[in-house]
């Protein structure tokens, strides 16, 4: 693993996720109290215009963000598994389009270091 690896892959598949909470979900992840990791957002319908002008839009603002989509709608469990295909961090952790997390939640994961949170 390289050195500039981020200790935590955050992995999120987003499907026609409602455009009124999903900003609220993403700086629910960008306001960790932990800061060492990269947030993979995979869109999963790729013609919803609106949920990729919100994730690029925030993408902007925040370089830990990383985005991209499929040409078409594979489904949870391919996506999942584009995701950590592209995850670099040594710890992952699934983050659902429709969760909110605490602001502690990645701090305490990475502080417990058990599987049972860390996919």
């Amino acid at each position: 693993m390289l050195i500039n690896n981020p200790k935590v892959s955050v992995l999120t598949p987003i499907y026609n996720t409602d455009p009124e909470y999903l900003r609220e979900r993403i700086e629910s992840i960008l306001n960790q109290t932990f800061s060492d990791f990269e947030f993979l957002i995979l869109n999963d319908s790729p013609d919803n215009n609106e949920i990729e002008k919100i994730v690029l839009e925030c993408a902007k603002k925040d370089k830990r963000i990383k985005y991209s989509k499929n040409d078409y709608n594979m489904g949870i469990t391919p996506s999942r598994n584009k995701l950590l295909e592209m995850a670099n961090g040594e710890y992952l952790a699934i983050f659902d389009h429709d969760d909110i997390s605490l602001p502690k939640r990645l701090e305490k994961e990475v502080d417990l270091e058990w599987d049972v949170f860390l996919y």
